[in-house]
């Protein structure tokens, strides 16, 4: 039935790719995988191979990525990923190679541990693709799942929590993302798990560490005692925003829609007001305090902007899906986001610790930036920065033992 599925979901994609771009980009990357592939395995056979569904979970595997080839400069890695976004805009490391992951039938999976015969398999978080799972058990190849985030509901389904569980007893090692998972899991018998952590706070604390500063970011912050960055907002992030934007004209706001394209900023945010500043066209004058938004409308300086922050909004949380809370924090900002974060277990660990909050209206979001001014209630700077630090701990120790147990004899040179 499984296979029978994955045929339907090729048919299905292909079709939409008609219509879709995004659809049609995942399509036309898979054209010539075999060639790529075989290419691959010509250069990087025996090393270590790690599935990543999208950019999010790249930068999950980053850390273990750096902690790889610090080990073993040298050594062989080879990035699969399911979705464009991840495979257009994961900056690899010199020596990492990446391809598109075919369909999930079993010719497929075939073919593609035939020519690229990892040392070990390692799978980030959930995307796990059945027939490939049962190839490299049959070959032998070691199995391991890190930031895995279960839930009852998957486990349940009929069918499918049968198959996900059969597939969960192929893997060497399961690194859950919390306790939650792991209690979940720890009933079923032929598991070796262990909370992991997540690896994410490992990561954006490094590249908090690496990120260089903005001249025009630097100088429009200058002209504010207080900068507040909202960050991936869509338009209904901007209804319960926008009426903070308009009435604290004594804080600069930096904002960034999530789609940037002219046309859609004004679709998002509405009409240029005269005390907009656009990064890419417009100058920022010294001392100018009446222009006090300036919006992002370029792609990669988010995270610069951050570092300029007394607090932080993220959009996503109102429908789209909540976008990266854990950037902000890691310069020391106490976010606010929307009430849509079930999914996102980050997001309760901020509430819970009083680095985050979730608002639900323009009345909520305001009290959410006075509070941050106060300064009493969330935690800010250096207390955020220390808590991320403490729960990266844990997600340090899992990075360790993953890369103990690929030890050299998986992680081939060049």
């Amino acid at each position: 039935m499984y296979s029978l599925f994955v045929r339907l979901y090729i048919f299905g994609i292909r079709l939409a790719g008609l219509f879709k771009p995004k659809a049609k980009k995942w399509v036309d990357g898979r054209k010539g995988w075999k060639n790529r592939v075989a290419q691959i395995g010509e250069r990087y056979k025996g090393g270590v191979w790690i599935h990543c569904a999208s950019l999010g979970e790249y930068e999950m595997a980053r850390p273990l990525i750096d902690k790889i080839l610090d080990c073993k400069p040298r050594g062989k890695l080879v990035l699969s990923f399911f979705s464009p976004s991840g495979f257009e805009h994961a900056r690899l490391r010199d020596g990492v190679e990446k391809f598109y992951l075919p369909p999930d039938t079993t010719a497929n999976a075939k073919y593609c541990m035939d020519k690229l015969q990892p040392g070990a398999l390692i799978f980030v978080k959930y995307d796990l693709w059945f027939n490939l799972i049962e190839e490299a058990h049959s070959r032998k190849v070691p199995l391991y799942l890190f930031n895995f985030h279960p839930s009852p509901a998957s486990l349940n389904r009929p069918f499918y929590g049968v198959k996900l569980l059969r597939s969960l007893e192929r893997f060497s090692k399961i690194y859950t993302l919390n306790q939650l998972g792991y209690d979940l899991l720890s009933q079923k018998p032929d598991l070796d798990l262990e909370v992991g952590g997540d690896s994410r706070f490992n990561n954006v604390l490094q590249r908090a560490k690496r990120d260089k500063d903005d001249e025009k970011l630097n100088l429009f912050s200058r002209n504010f005692d207080r900068v507040f960055v909202c960050g991936s907002i869509w338009k209904a992030d901007w209804e319960v925003i926008k009426e903070a934007v308009e009435g604290n004209s004594n804080i600069g706001w930096i904002l960034a829609p999530h789609e940037i394209e002219p046309e859609k900023i004004v679709k998002t945010m509405g009409r240029r007001k005269e005390n907009y500043l656009f990064y890419s066209s417009d100058t920022v004058v010294s001392g100018d305090k009446y222009k006090n938004v300036l919006i992002l409308d370029c792609i990669g300086k988010l995270a610069a902007a951050y570092r300029h922050g007394f607090a932080a909004y993220v959009g996503g949380g109102f429908g789209s899906g909540l976008h990266n809370i854990l950037e902000p924090a890691a310069y020391g900002s106490p976010v606010a986001f929307g009430p849509q974060h079930r999914r996102f277990p980050e997001a309760v660990q901020f509430v819970e610790n009083n680095i985050g909050q979730d608002v639900r209206n323009p009345e909520d979001f305001q009290k959410f930036v006075s509070d941050a001014l106060a300064g009493e209630k969330y935690l800010s700077g250096k207390a955020v920065i220390d808590q991320l630090k403490k729960w990266s701990g844990r997600s340090e120790k899992m990075l360790e033992q993953l890369t103990h147990h690929i030890d050299d004899g998986k992680i081939k040179a060049n």
